[in-house]
């Protein structure tokens, strides 16, 4: 039952934004999507609601299968796949029409604020810097809403129920964050990138442009690099700041978290429980209990011995988003650097075979149980 419910979740998603990305009208380019001019949708109010609404759908879903102890593992793949195959809506590529409709439709998973077309909505009032920080500021937003979520938590036990709060609703909100903060991950690092995708025109001015447009360069024109009187120019240090926050530093603190310390042992011995589906209470996990309440959204998809993949996965986004944006004007090159890194990802993905199902778990007991016999037998 639950496998149907997370298969309808992700098919309303998809035809949700098929929906909003076939129906269009002529319109005289508000929209600009890498680098060129797009139509605007036919009903901009709806398509800017059901965009959110979406949005908190895929929330709640997620949370009702997460509280029915669901393997979550289900939607993180084909999300990060999804994520993956919208970037290259953005190559300068001439896709069959059915074809890019359905890679637009895929970057609701990326959470792309341009499937919502705030430029068509609000014309002449949204901009590309108030976009730009929209994206960037998700972080901020999340912790805002999480502090509210335990504060609310705190009141309605201690005054409302007169009970004492739950002492793991902490760990509890540190584990949503860091789920919400990998899936926006990939949104937050392409739109850091985008500052720095620069371009000659065609024949060449002697200056560089990026992609998107905005009121302030020249009246609504393409936006000049390295130019202090263009919007690039102010967004650089904003941008390096979210690359070195989101692209880099999430990574580097899931490698502290995961592979330094005690932590990596009780990561191992924690998915071993979990291959034996105990470990769910204080009593029967003592050792690793706080840990899994706190973090196992970051590596209990994976057997014991891969709780690192997680950084192999984010490695192979930033890759082929530095890919699309950067070889964007030669698509040549561009899906060629994209295939060997998804090939590199393929081949490391079947070499190890990280993910942890539950039809695998009776397997990976026994190897433990066979490397165990081995290394007393040494």
């Amino acid at each position: 039952m639950n496998d149907v419910v997370c298969f309808f979740l992700l098919l309303l998603v998809v035809f949700w934004g098929l929906l909003c990305t076939l129906n269009t009208i002529p319109s005289p380019c508000p929209a600009n999507t890498a680098g060129k001019c797009e139509e605007c949708p036919a009903n901009m109010e709806v398509v800017f609601i059901m965009f959110f609404l979406g949005i908190c759908f895929a929330i709640f879903g997620a949370y009702i299968l997460d509280q029915k102890e669901f393997n979550l593992a289900f939607l993180v793949i084909p999300m990060d796949y999804f994520q993956v195959l919208a970037l290259l809506s953005r190559a300068d590529i001439r896709w069959p029409k059915l074809l890019l409709a359905v890679l637009k439709a895929l970057q609701f998973f990326n959470f792309n604020l341009d499937l919502a077309t705030p430029e068509c909505l609000l014309a002449g009032v949204f901009t590309y810097e108030m976009k730009y920080y929209a994206t960037l500021l998700v972080a901020p937003t999340i912790v805002v809403f999480l502090v509210l979520a335990f504060i609310v938590h705190q009141v309605w036990r201690r005054c409302c129920l007169g009970r004492s709060p739950d002492k793991l609703y902490a760990s509890k909100l540190v584990g949503t964050f860091m789920l919400l903060i990998y899936c926006v991950y990939l949104s937050c690092t392409t739109r850091a990138l985008e500052v720095f995708n620069c371009s000659p025109t065609d024949p060449d001015d002697g200056w560089e442009y990026v992609s998107f447009t905005d009121a302030s360069c020249d009246g609504g024109g393409l936006c000049r690099c390295w130019d202090p009187e263009h919007l690039p120019y102010k967004l650089m240090f904003p941008s390096l700041v979210s690359i070195v926050v989101y692209t880099l530093g999430f990574p580097l603190f899931l490698f502290w978290l995961l592979r330094f310390g005690d932590r990596k042992d009780l990561l191992k011995e924690d998915q071993l429980l979990r291959a034996m589906e105990l470990g769910d209470s204080l009593g029967g996990n003592p050792r690793a209990y706080h840990i899994r309440v706190r973090y196992h959204k970051m590596y209990y998809y994976y057997k014991p011995g891969k709780t690192y993949w997680m950084l192999v996965i984010l490695a192979r986004k930033v890759g082929i988003a530095f890919c699309a944006l950067i070889f964007r004007t030669n698509p040549g090159f561009m899906l060629a650097s994209v295939v060997l890194i998804l090939f590199i990802a393929f081949s490391l993905q079947t070499r190890h075979s990280p993910y942890m199902s539950a039809s695998q778990r009776q397997i990976v007991l026994a190897e433990h149980s066979i490397k165990a016999e081995v290394r007393v037998f040494l």
